[in-house]
């Protein structure tokens, strides 16, 4: 074995080509040396020398295979080293992840509910002894529980308060809704009620108006009818009244309104009657002037009617008509009574032949508006 401390200048340089490791000698000048320390020393170095340089390598190829994009292959193609790993470490992760499980959860779960039952029971019932024992020796655990128990109970009673005031608040707000319902009711039945007071009212002033024309024509029995139907239109030109023949009501019997004229009676049923007003275009009226008592002829027309007005003709061209004046039902007419207020005159002119007279009258009734009515239970007996 050489003497390397008779030459410590002189560097020894020893590596892996100049050691035999098989025989344990160096294939230059250093001997046999297969035993001794050095060269256990040297093949302990060689060896970790070859496996950093293997795991140099695995590293390399790694990291050229991860900077590589992964190219597709087929199902049936062995699959890469790296391909392998990811594999080996998602498998390792869903069994972690899968199996597991927190201490706490664990020791929760193996808690038997009877015997949590038996520890709450033994606690109240040792709570109920001290309940009984002198009062320094309990002291001591009442304090304790206080501390405990107090806040708890402070909490309770908070919540408690607050569901009660909810409840409270709950049940008000029903106890509203409900009388606000029913004074919504009450508001609607005392309009309803409103309603038909009003209406009874105008009823009221129409039958004292028809009690003054009975008044006014006091010398004719008459008879108080409530129109049921008129023909489509605004105006009531033709209409139907609910007496009849069972009521002693027969044709030309003379109907009024409103202190006036309304029209005659064409056609008579059991328990109706159908009546033309003096605005029909095929009505016609002997009338005459109250005032001079010249008489002249009513008759209504389809314009005139929307106008609500009546046209008198055949007057004399020497008579003297005012405006206002009043016409009147002629003593000269089979189908009218005479003395019946008729309407008013608003104009008159001088015809073209210079002999006569014509213009027009405004109804005391009004025949847009018709609900009651009275029949004069009387007729003309002569005819015109």
């Amino acid at each position: 074995m050489p003497n390397f401390k008779k030459r410590p200048s002189q560097k020894i340089h020893i590596n892996k080509e100049s050691f035999d490791l098989s025989s344990g000698k160096f294939k230059e000048h250093f001997g046999d040396i297969k035993n001794s320390k050095t060269a256990r020393y040297i093949r302990r170095r060689t060896e970790q020398h070859a496996k950093d340089r293997a795991a140099s390598e695995r590293y390399t190829e790694f990291s050229r295979m991860a900077k590589q994009k992964p190219k597709l292959r087929d199902a049936d193609a062995p699959k890469t080293l790296q391909e392998k790993g990811t594999e080996t470490v998602s498998k390792v992760v869903k069994y972690v992840k899968g199996h597991k499980k927190p201490r706490d959860e664990r020791a929760v779960r193996h808690i038997n509910p009877k015997h949590l039952l038996w520890i709450l029971a033994a606690v109240c019932l040792i709570l109920i002894i001290l309940s009984g024992v002198n009062e320094k020796i309990r002291r001591p655990f009442m304090d304790a529980a206080s501390v405990i128990v107090v806040p708890v109970q402070k909490g309770v009673n908070s919540i408690g308060l607050w569901l009660s005031d909810k409840l409270e608040a709950q049940k008000t707000l029903e106890a509203l809704e409900q009388e606000n319902q029913d004074l919504k009711n009450q508001v609607e039945s005392l309009n309803m009620s409103l309603t038909m007071l009003h209406q009874k009212e105008l009823e009221l002033e129409r039958l004292q108006e028809l009690f003054k024309i009975q008044d006014q024509y006091s010398a004719y029995d008459m008879v108080a009818a409530h129109v049921i139907s008129k023909d489509s239109g605004k105006w009531f030109s033709t209409f139907t009244i609910d007496k009849g023949t069972n009521d002693g009501i027969t044709r030309d019997m003379n109907v009024l309104a409103s202190g006036g004229l309304v029209g005659i009676v064409i056609e008579t049923g059991p328990g109706f009657s159908t009546v033309r007003s003096i605005i029909d275009d095929e009505s016609f009226v002997s009338a005459q002037f109250e005032d001079t008592s010249e008489l002249c002829m009513l008759n209504g027309s389809l314009t005139l009617m929307e106008q609500n007005l009546l046209e008198f003709r055949d007057v004399s061209a020497d008579v003297m008509i005012s405006m206002n004046s009043a016409l009147l039902t002629s003593h000269v007419s089979s189908r009218y009574l005479p003395g019946l207020l008729i309407g008013y005159v608003v104009d008159y002119q001088l015809d073209a032949n210079d002999l006569t007279q014509s213009g027009h009258i405004k109804p005391v009734v009004d025949f847009a508006d018709l609900q009651e009515v009275l029949i004069i239970t009387k007729t003309k007996q002569t005819s015109d």
